[in-house]
């Protein structure tokens, strides 16, 4: 979720731009961009031919910057965040959209270094607590997170993120307070049902969790939390094809997170949508190379649709990236062996017999690797 998205373009000027003449056709693209009536694609194709015609001005570049983000179109305005930096390094707006882009996008490290040329504000902190909390740096998130609220970024987004982190902490009493200040401050809030969902998830109390997170994407069909939770509860209880839609509106919020892109390709694939499931699951492998099950799951998507020579490429990749992953060269004997490569196949279940005795061995040894 975006909060704290301020675009600029809302009180933008529609004059022409100082230091640079546009001509009316420039100028009917601006008023375009500038448009909140406009739809997102016209409007970023409008901002493009804008930049294009005065490349040197630097608040088109935070304009845009800050609609492409607003709109959860985060690895797109990288490169134009970077371009808008070019020009001032040190710009505190661009520099903000780029870290709560790179944080969207699972960039935490990266994040933190942008966000550090930025002054102190309650939004900059949220979104520092943010990095720290996908490092799984839960002190330092809360104390941002707190700081956040006490600058005046009192969204109850902040609080919901405040008391994830009281939960790492077993801070009890904080996460107590902190729930209190939600039902005071904002009882209508999405983030309500959010919290009784997550409640009722941790006790396994399935259909009061079900109940809560839908009445959150009624309110808010955007948020990722709530999606996320229904899509695993659909596919726990078999209901693949129930679950996909669900990941798909998680991922438009999170569009790099891990397991949503491993276990939509998963859905598909065990809903029947193969040739979708081997585009999702090559997706999920991009967006990350140590993600096991998005490789197991590819091989079996390219084996039901007897591509087993690229499902054999696809283990082998994984082989690369799990050196002491025994399972990987065993599926892939069973797959040479199909493919009537017998010899190949031997090799492989070699491989995978001497990794299964080489974690016997440091067993033995009390080595836990």
């Amino acid at each position: 979720m975006n909060v704290g998205i301020f675009l600029f373009v809302a009180a933008a000027s529609l004059a022409p731009l100082s230091a640079c003449p546009f001509s009316p056709a420039d100028t009917a693209a601006y008023r375009q961009a500038v448009s909140q009536s406009v739809p997102y694609a016209q409007r970023r194709a409008a901002y493009e031919q804008s930049i294009r015609a005065c490349p040197n001005e630097l608040h088109l570049y935070t304009e845009f910057a800050s609609l492409q983000i607003a709109n959860h179109d985060f690895a797109a305005a990288l490169p134009w965040i970077e371009k808008g930096l070019r020009l001032s390094p040190e710009d505190a707006i661009l520099n903000l959209r780029k870290g709560e882009a790179l944080v969207a996008l699972s960039q935490p490290r990266e994040a933190l270094t942008a966000l550090g040329k930025t002054p102190a504000t309650g939004e900059s902190q949220f979104f520092v607590g943010l990095a720290h909390q996908l490092l799984d740096e839960h002190r330092e998130a809360q104390q941002c997170f707190l700081d956040a609220w006490k600058r005046g970024y009192q969204d109850p987004y902040v609080l919901y993120s405040l008391m994830l982190e009281d939960k790492a902490l077993g801070d009890k009493a904080a996460g107590v307070e902190h729930f209190r200040t939600m039902m005071a401050r904002f009882p209508d809030s999405v983030w309500i049902h959010v919290l009784l969902g997550d409640a009722h998830f941790k006790q396994h109390q399935d259909a009061e969790a079900r109940r809560e997170y839908l009445a959150a994407v009624k309110l808010m069909p955007d948020l990722f939390e709530p999606n996320f939770r229904l899509a695993y509860l659909e596919f726990q209880g078999g209901e693949y094809a129930a679950a996909v839609p669900y990941y798909q509106r998680a991922l438009a919020a999170k569009p790099h997170h891990t397991e949503a892109n491993v276990y939509l390709g998963e859905a598909l694939r065990r809903a029947g949508r193969i040739p979708e499931a081997i585009k999702q699951l090559r997706r999920a492998i991009e967006v990350d190379p140590k993600a096991g099950l998005a490789y197991d799951s590819l091989s079996k998507a390219l084996s039901d649709s007897g591509r087993l020579p690229e499902a054999v490429e696809t283990l082998r990749s994984a082989e690369v990236q799990f050196p002491e992953d025994s399972s990987f060269p065993a599926m892939r004997a069973r797959l040479l062996q199909r493919m009537g490569r017998t010899k190949d196949a031997e090799q492989a279940a070699r491989r995978a017999a001497e990794i299964m005795d080489l974690r016997s061995r440091r067993q033995a040894l009390g080595d836990p690797k």
